[in-house]
């Protein structure tokens, strides 16, 4: 059995994680911290464990340097944790394979990193508000890595667990589809051409390969059993309302995990077990690519509109392009699909000069991780924070152009469910992901699709439109790419925090 290590931080925990988790009871030998920086909330329960506090950490002159900081595995895969009091937010990065690392220091988490390698104080972190859980996921994605296989043997419970919890991995694009016999076909067909051999003791799980999920539940099982060990660890954490946030292909993460909770919790309240229900309150998700035919046949008409990105001759070729692309995609050829969207990537960039797609403001390519790439390579961080040196990443191949829009009609009747997206994102902007929301049927998805923007002023300044009803909240933010909380920190602050405490804009 593979053997999978994921990086967490609540303000900074790691998770070790199994390709098939383990679900025994929590015991102090089941764990293997290294990293796990916590920030401790006046007046709350302390962490224990001096052995798992981090070292130094190099903070720029005159920062006042976080109090308390822990790091940690717990046996599952890999996170970082911000305490506060109150509720928390817990950020799943997109890619698929980026690293949660890129919220947390470029985004909304407490810190960010000068060209010198110094730690400076972000005076707009969602942290100033909530706890923060940042989870590098899935496994190979940052810190988190796949190790040697070993054997472990599951018990019967401990796959009933699994198979009970286990996440949503339907694929959405039936609805796309025209014969039902067709789809069982090419699910038949995914099966065997996405399964490799493994050496699980118990039978392969499709979810995994070579230790690596496969699909979002895959994907799912890792989260959810991290969240049954994190709540077992540290029970005084549900007493706080839980968010699940994330962006760009977090479209797909953020919904197929809270879906996995949702029945997890059904499920519990059935059997009268309210005490190991997970305190889901809501979800947010920003530039989310959720749908993916819907939104790439979008494309042309999104660089049309764009005040004239393109002509008309050009945005039919795109929409050539894109109609390639869907059919790829229906015929389950997803690397084939993924292959020709690129191209149109590479014809938008060629008519338009821009090379930025996620932000059209800016001609170079955006994206520049790198000081966060030197931060957390440098020798004596990794060993402040007590993590290895292996690091590696295979892609979701499979399931990149797979669907999850079809999972938000039972999260917007239970759940509180935000979306928003920067107004110059080309990529997974506006227009696109405007088609498939209001495309779902759900109890009073007529009026969500019938009510009027509002204008969204903060501090007498114009920041974008709102519109809400019930449990769905949609934000487009003016002058943003995909990275809103990079070009809008103050306003996505609060944002978060008017969602969190139901407040209108």
């Amino acid at each position: 059995m593979y053997k999978g290590y994921l990086f967490l931080c609540l303000i900074l925990l790691a998770l070790e994680a199994s390709s098939k988790p383990n679900i025994k009871n929590l015991e102090k030998e089941d764990l293997v911290f290294s990293k796990f920086l916590i920030k401790q909330a006046k007046g709350s329960k302390q962490f224990d464990g001096e052995e798992h506090r981090v070292g130094d950490l190099p903070w720029a002159n005159g920062e006042l340097p976080l109090e308390k900081h822990y790091a940690g595995y717990i046996h599952i895969r890999s996170f970082k944790i911000f305490e506060r009091t109150g509720n928390a937010s817990l950020w799943l990065q997109g890619g698929p394979g980026s690293s949660s690392m890129i919220g947390l220091f470029y985004e909304m988490g407490p810190f960010k990193v000068t060209s010198n390698m110094k730690l400076i104080r972000n005076p707009h972190t969602w942290n100033k508000h909530y706890g923060m859980l940042f989870i590098d996921q899935p496994v190979g994605a940052g810190y988190s890595f796949v190790d040697s296989p070993h054997q472990a043997i599951l018990t019967d419970p401990e796959c009933s667990y699994i198979d009970q919890y286990q996440g949503e991995n339907g694929d959405g694009n039936a609805k796309h589809q025209k014969s039902k016999l067709r789809q069982t076909i090419i699910r038949m067909m995914e099966s065997f051409f996405f399964r490799r051999k493994s050496h699980h003791v118990r039978n392969d799980d499709p979810c995994y390969m070579e230790g690596y999920v496969s699909n979002q539940k895959g994907i799912s099982k890792d989260l959810l059993v991290f969240l049954q060990k994190f709540y077992q660890r540290y029970p005084e954490q549900k007493r706080s309302e839980l968010y699940i946030a994330g962006e760009s292909y977090a479209g797909k993460y953020v919904p197929s995990f809270a879906t996995a909770i949702y029945k997890h919790n059904t499920f519990l309240r059935q059997q009268k077990k309210y005490e190991d229900i997970f305190p889901l309150a809501g979800v947010a998700i920003g530039s989310g690519f959720t749908d993916p035919i819907t939104q790439i046949k979008s494309h042309g008409e999104q660089a049309y509109q764009l005040g004239g990105l393109v002509s008309s001759n050009d945005a039919d070729y795109m929409n050539q392009l894109a109609a390639l692309t869907v059919l790829r995609i229906k015929e389950n050829d997803f690397l084939g699909a993924r292959e020709i969207r690129n191209k149109l990537f590479k014809y938008w960039q060629n008519v338009t000069g821009i090379m930025n797609y996620y932000d059209i403001r800016r001609t170079e390519m955006q994206n520049d991780w790198s000081l966060m790439e030197r931060f957390l390579n440098i020798p004596e961080i990794k060993k402040s924070v007590n993590v290895g040196n292996r690091r590696y990443f295979k892609d979701l191949s499979g399931d990149i152009m797979k669907s999850t829009a079809h999972l938000f009609p039972t999260l917007i009747e239970n759940y509180k469910v935000m979306l928003f997206q920067g107004n110059m994102d080309f990529r997974d902007g506006v227009v696109g992901n405007t088609e498939w929301l209001c495309s779902l049927e759900f109890d009073g998805s007529e009026i969500f699709r019938k009510k009027p923007r509002k204008i969204w002023h903060l501090d007498d300044n114009l920041i974008g439109y709102s519109v809400q009803s019930r449990n769905l909240t949609r934000i487009v933010f003016l002058q943003s790419g995909h990275f809103v909380p990079i070009d809008q920190p103050i306003a996505t602050l609060d944002m978060i925090t008017r969602f969190i405490e139901n407040e209108p804009f």
